[in-house]
């Protein structure tokens, strides 16, 4: 799923962020407006994005890989598994 993560990606930049939401959020949910988010760090590029949102999940959900590699692609669907589970 990295490769087509990293294809969508490429479509949109360097377009500034505000092009982010041409990504498919049926495809990579809350990517785009995660991608916004960042609009204050320096992603500008495809590999920085998607170091970005490796990160970013790491931040939120720990080192677990399952859910990083989750996170990367459905942020919303481990966002409400985590908070069912820990309350947060």
């Amino acid at each position: 799923m990295y490769p087509s993560l990293l294809e969508a990606l490429r479509n949109v930049y360097p377009r500034s962020h505000d092009q982010t939401d041409s990504l498919d959020d049926n495809e990579f949910p809350g990517i785009p407006a995660l991608l916004e988010d960042s609009a204050a760090c320096d992603v500008s590029s495809p590999e920085d994005a998607l170091d970005y949102l490796l990160q970013a999940a790491i931040d939120r959900f720990g080192y677990s890989a399952r859910d990083v590699f989750i996170a990367v692609f459905n942020r919303d669907f481990v966002t409400k598994i985590h908070t069912s589970i820990y309350g947060i």
